[in-house]
């Protein structure tokens, strides 16, 4: 009977003992002060939203104060070492307030398509986060395609009257999963279709076309005959 007490006592605190390390596991809200709702990705546990703020900025400039409440909770937002720039500011309808958006760089270039939003009320007060920040980590490939090489992929693959010149990008498609890429810019009717074609920076591939703008008289980027 007493080993029958003894295993129950010992399995019962094995049992608390893994809830305080799984609670603990998880980051705190704090930071974020009381009331915060933080909203986590549920694979890679990045952060997509912080709700229910009211955190007290000063300064003039609404971009610096975004960052500097950003920078100062780096770690519970999960950022890592990503760098960051203020992108831009956009009103809220009515006067409510601004946004401020901040991009993320990596290898001294931008992280196309993926950034964090600051909601800050008209006193300047931050009162929600959105991102779509992942964490990841990349590297300059040691052999790489420069700018007339990405150019002719373009060419030898789609029907199109003009190419541009590219600029560097790094794409993160997944958590961990990035790479280093051309944004060539595309005409397929001059002033009327435009698209961006993503080309691998170290194998040539196309990883990625997407329109430039909204309304796009055509969708998909046509293909020459047997290009693949």
């Amino acid at each position: 009977m007493k080993r029958i007490v003894w295993a129950l006592a010992i399995g019962c605190a094995l049992g608390m003992s893994g809830a305080s390390q799984g609670a603990s596991a998880a980051p705190p809200a704090e930071p974020f002060g009381a009331g915060a709702k933080v909203v986590r990705e549920p694979l890679s546990g990045a952060v997509r939203g912080v709700f229910g703020l009211k955190v007290v900025t000063e300064g003039e400039d609404l971009g610096r104060r975004a960052l500097g409440f950003v920078e100062a909770r780096r770690r519970a937002l999960g950022l890592g070492e990503a760098a960051l720039v203020v992108k831009g500011e956009e009103a809220l309808p009515n006067g409510r307030g601004h946004v401020v958006r901040l991009g993320q760089t990596a290898l001294g270039v931008p992280v196309e398509g993926r950034s964090l939003a600051v909601r800050m009320d008209r006193e300047g007060n931050v009162r929600g986060v959105n991102s779509d920040l992942v964490p990841f980590s990349i590297a300059r490939p040691e052999r790489a395609l420069d700018a007339e090489a990405a150019m002719a992929v373009v060419r030898e693959r789609y029907e199109v009257t003009h190419v541009g010149r590219p600029s560097e990008v790094v794409l993160v498609s997944a958590p961990h999963v990035a790479r280093l890429a051309w944004k060539v810019p595309v005409a397929v009717i001059p002033l009327m279709a435009h698209f961006w074609v993503f080309v691998d920076a170290e194998s040539g591939a196309v990883l990625r076309e997407a329109p430039a703008g909204h309304d796009m008289p055509v969708t998909r980027l046509p293909r020459k005959e047997g290009a693949r």
